[in-house]
């Protein structure tokens, strides 16, 4: 039989959840105890998870570092084959010039094993009219110049070419 007093903390307890009781704190207790208990199967489910997740974030750490290498080889041969063009659309430049400027403007990228076409090449570049079309094209092997590969494959080459109009 509970008395008026029991019922007075009682009602008491209920109206401010911020006063503790002593039943209330051994509850708590007791549930601490469980949740240290039940702590130890989630530490083995979060190894499994770990196990299952890491090669799979690794895979997509890697494969954006070498995608964003390849945007790197895109745009140096995109850059070299412009300055290219745009030297060769001169006059008083020969292919000699053009081609060193490239394989310099690909080196100071390290860029190794690039190759240059200049398209009209030897004395037909000297030749050529004003308003005549002139072609450079650039080719970067991937192989040589990727820091890693274990997603994408490093086989073939990276091609840029700029067409331009003889001043």
């Amino acid at each position: 039989m509970q008395t008026s007093l029991d019922t007075h903390s009682h009602l008491e307890s209920k109206m401010n959840p911020m006063k503790r009781t002593s039943t209330r704190s051994t509850k708590t207790l007791s549930d601490a105890r469980r949740l240290v208990v039940s702590a130890k199967p989630r530490q083995g489910l979060a190894v499994v998870e770990l196990a299952i997740l890491l090669p799979i974030l690794m895979t997509v750490c890697f494969g954006t570092l070498e995608v964003c290498n390849r945007l790197f080889l895109r745009q140096t041969a995109a850059v070299a084959a412009y300055e290219g063009a745009r030297l060769a659309a001169r006059r008083t430049v020969t292919v000699a010039q053009v081609q060193a400027r490239c394989i310099a403007l690909l080196q100071g990228r390290r860029i190794v094993g690039g190759q240059v076409l200049i398209t009209p090449s030897g004395n037909a570049l000297a030749t050529l009219p004003t308003s005549g079309q002139l072609t450079v094209q650039i080719t970067i092997p991937i192989a040589g110049n990727t820091p890693v590969s274990y997603v994408l494959n490093s086989t073939g080459s990276v091609t840029a070419t700029a067409v331009m109009l003889r001043e």
